[in-house]
Parts: C-alpha cells; sequence; structure tokens
C-alpha cells in the first residue's frame, strides 16, 4: 500500500496521517485527508475506496502548512481520523473532525494528546456503507481516547484544553451504545 492511491489534491494537503485495522479479512486504511476508506484484501491484491464522508466536513484536503501555526492547524483543519472495527456488532466507527477555529492566543505545542475540540463519527455497517452519524458536543471528550468492549464503544471524557474541572489522576469514559433510529 502507498500514498500513490491519493489524488493529488489530498496529497497536497500535507497530511500523511492515516490509521489502519484489520478486521479478520480486510485491512481498511482512513486517510486523513480523504474522505473514502481504502479497504484491502488481507494479501492486498485486491484493493478498493469506498466514499466514507462526514456531513459535517465539505472538504479534508485544506493544506496544514509548517509553521509555528502548525500545531494550532492540526487541531483546526477539517480531517477525518481513527477507523475502529466493532467485532461484537459487526461495525466500524469512523472519527471525523470538523474545521473549528481555536485561540490564537494559546500555545498550541502539545496539547494535541488531549483529542479534538469537535468531532463526530461515523458508523459503517458491515459493507462499509454509512448508516449514521453521531456529532458530539464540543470541548467534553478526548476523541483520541476510546476502546471498544462488549457492551460498547467508550470515549475518554478527559478533554483537558481550557477545562478547570479535570483531575490528572483520574481517567474517565463513557459508554456509547449503537441505538437504531427505526
Amino acid at each position: 500500500m502507498t500514498y500513490s492511491l491519493l489524488t493529488s489534491e489530498e496529497k497536497s494537503a500535507n497530511n500523511s496521517q492515516f490509521s489502519r485495522i484489520f478486521d479478520g479479512k480486510n485491512f481498511v486504511y482512513s486517510f486523513y485527508v480523504s474522505e473514502d476508506i481504502v479497504v484491502a484484501s488481507a494479501d492486498h491484491s485486491t484493493i478498493k475506496r469506498i466514499k466514507a464522508a462526514s456531513r459535517y466536513i465539505s472538504s479534508a484536503t485544506e493544506e496544514q502548512k509548517d509553521s509555528e501555526a502548525g500545531p494550532r492547524l492540526y487541531l483546526e483543519l477539517a480531517r477525518y481520523g481513527d477507523l475502529i472495527y466493532d467485532p461484537y456488532r459487526k461495525i466500524y466507527y469512523r472519527f471525523a473532525y470538523p474545521k473549528v477555529d481555536l485561540d490564537r492566543n494559546m500555545n498550541w505545542w502539545g496539547k494535541a494528546v488531549y483529542g479534538r475540540k469537535k468531532f463526530s463519527f461515523l458508523i459503517l455497517d458491515k459493507d462499509f456503507q454509512v448508516i449514521g452519524e453521531t456529532l458530539f458536543p464540543e470541548g467534553i471528550y478526548n476523541s483520541f481516547v476510546f476502546l471498544v468492549n462488549k457492551d460498547g464503544l467508550y470515549i475518554s471524557r478527559d478533554y483537558q484544553v481550557g477545562m478547570g474541572n479535570q483531575s490528572d489522576d483520574y481517567m474517565t469514559f463513557e459508554r456509547f451504545e449503537l441505538v437504531s433510529k427505526k
């Protein structure tokens, strides 16, 4: 697998990050600058791009310039994030980060470990079709710290940027259940 499968617009965004999971049958890639996911057979002999776009992101290809503002831009620009496989429910979750404006007077170096201020996650079925998307309230959850368990998806409630009520002594998670809207 190489970056050659990205479009020239995606490559020009200057962000080569991606996540990769193996679901027992396929490797599934989520490039942070692409609305598509890439599904590859275990031996990578078959590779296909599948649309998995967020309704909250018009484009994830705005260029991330290398500058002093780099850490802030990393947390501001619209991007996609990790893709997670939930083996208990046979679905996938893909994080999406809409564009936000952050305080330009704050030093953003080292703040990325707390996740992004605003995010959603897409829910994809076993055939990689988007079946839902949930937008989370801003500034509560650390979208970079999560786990899947038999009883649901857990996301950390420890977004510490600008929040005075957090403690370094505890990690707090909230469990989310998949609920049908039928």
